[in-house]
């Protein structure tokens, strides 16, 4: 199940964080809970879903081109992570 929870980091392509894993579970737990009125469920993992990669050139400072500039990244950073459940009762 994805979680559309939104990070920031210093580096795009780092794993999440403790804190981070922590947030993100508890928005899925909320959402599974409240929305999907699951009663029993399992969490089996929890990552960070890589961004485009021209979003990481960006923020990197890389350019596309050897001759052009790089691109201004918009902001800082975000990832997204990306929550593994299953429902105990249903499989």
């Amino acid at each position: 199940m994805p979680c559309n929870t939104r990070f920031s980091t210093s580096h795009p392509l780092d794993p999440l964080s403790p804190d981070e894993i922590i947030q993100a579970c508890d928005t899925a737990r909320h959402h599974l809970t409240e929305s999907m009125q699951l009663k029993a469920f399992k969490f089996v993992a929890t990552f960070a879903k890589p961004p485009p990669k021209l979003d990481v050139l960006a923020q990197l400072g890389i350019p596309l081109d050897v001759e052009s500039v790089p691109e201004t990244p918009s902001g800082p950073a975000h990832r997204t992570a990306e929550i593994h459940v299953i429902d105990v009762v249903t499989g």
